[in-house]
């Protein structure tokens, strides 16, 4: 039937629509993600209603207590005067991520019957393949050309008025795409984007070539052990110590002034901290929250108002905002997932890099929010290979 042709196409192309949006930052689609979220949010209970799947029923609980921790937290210390519509709204974008992840796990669910593995193989490749060729035009542009409509940041490669990061972290999405349904030439993708990521100066985007680059390309079938992670730690350690000397170590810098201050907010307001919109998160940059004020932030070089530092990463919004046991929480959501879920993809090597992507984006969280566009792209793939839909050909 047409209607199930064009819900194979519709998918990847929604997704590639994402990634435009964000890495050429169009501000007029900037709403574009929210939606989609909403109406993945909105699968996910009738997933819930319609199927009985107690593993998701836990992780949907869960949420359910974050958002009462940060409501309550809202009621008892009203660090801000928020409606309780702001409250849902701040809720919603501060989880999006893992409603695009457990919205696209039921979507596939739901349309496992509809879904055509090949229609949707060759669309993802067809379209980030697309994309990754525009950035790699955009790059010689930028090698060869006036480079300062190519690098806003201090000469890093970066795409539009997109952060340099951004372009990174879009480049690595292509490679995961093309690791996932085995492009032939992946691995001359890979090389050219490691050239890529090189010039974007993006700490991130190059460990997380290298976490796929170990997960699908050296341990492709082979188990995970343990002692799997230590040349990931060395390498992330050796990655991150100029990212660490320049914005965690060094005290004074926005990201390490963040972290510091979500644990004397989580201690203020122990053990629930001070709710939605109150620290760190999307919703307490835009209305600039009281605590900045009181923390002396509005006086610091990018986390005035509207500035670009005030949700450098993602974790101290959640310990700042949920305290100690919206944290506890927060790290048994992630848990329950793993142990529900990832660890029970059958074919190793899917379950490897599954793991790969989930580990990408719980390492970015560092210095990433997990509002973008990018990392939602990366829980639609995820939860596409945890779902009934994903039987692929080894081809």
């Amino acid at each position: 039937m047409i209607y199930k042709r064009i819900i194979n196409y519709i998918i990847p192309i929604i997704i590639f629509m994402l990634a435009v949006v964000s890495l050429f930052n169009i501000n007029f689609f900037s709403f574009f993600d929210d939606i989609i979220g909403i109406i993945l949010a909105g699968i996910s209970l009738i997933y819930l209603c319609t199927r009985k799947n107690y593993k998701l029923l836990f992780i949907f609980f869960l949420l359910f207590l974050l958002f009462l921790i940060g409501l309550i937290g809202n009621l008892v210390y009203q660090v801000n005067d928020i409606s309780l519509i702001h409250i849902f709204i701040s809720f919603f974008l501060s989880f999006k991520a893992f409603f695009y992840l457990f919205g696209s796990y039921s979507l596939f669910n739901l349309l496992s019957d509809i879904i055509d593995k090949t229609i949707i193989e060759k669309m993802f490749l067809t379209m980030f393949g697309l994309l990754l060729t525009i950035i790699i035009l955009l790059f010689f542009v930028y090698l060869f050309s006036n480079k300062k409509y190519f690098s806003n940041n201090f000469g890093y490669f970066s795409i539009g008025s997109s952060f340099a990061g951004t372009t990174g972290m879009w480049i690595f999405v292509s490679n995961a795409i093309n690791c996932i349904f085995k492009n032939r030439y992946k691995i001359v993708a890979f090389i050219i984007s490691l050239i890529m990521i090189y010039f974007t100066k993006s700490d991130l985007a190059m460990l997380s070539m290298v976490i796929l680059f170990f997960y699908s390309f050296l341990f492709e079938n082979t188990g995970i052990k343990w002692y799997y992670y230590i040349p990931f730690i060395i390498l992330g350690f050796a990655f991150a110590i100029p990212t660490l000397n320049n914005y965690i170590l060094d005290s004074e810098a926005p990201r390490s002034l963040l972290f510091k201050y979500s644990f004397v907010t989580a201690n203020t307001f122990f053990p629930i901290g001070g709710g939605f919109a109150s620290y760190g998160s999307v919703s307490a940059s835009d209305i600039y929250s009281n605590l900045y004020i009181e923390y002396g932030f509005i006086y610091r070089y990018g986390m005035g108002h509207n500035g670009m530092f005030l949700v450098d990463s993602y974790y101290p919004s959640i310990i700042g905002e949920l305290g100690y046991l919206g944290l506890f929480i927060f790290i048994l959501i992630n848990y329950a997932f793993y142990k529900g879920m990832l660890s029970k993809i059958e074919k190793q090597d899917f379950k490897n890099l599954s793991l790969a992507l989930y580990l990408v984006i719980i390492i970015t969280g560092l210095g990433f929010n997990w509002n973008g566009m990018d990392i939602c792209c990366l829980m639609i793939l995820i939860g596409y290979m945890t779902s009934n839909s994903f039987v692929l050909s080894d081809n």
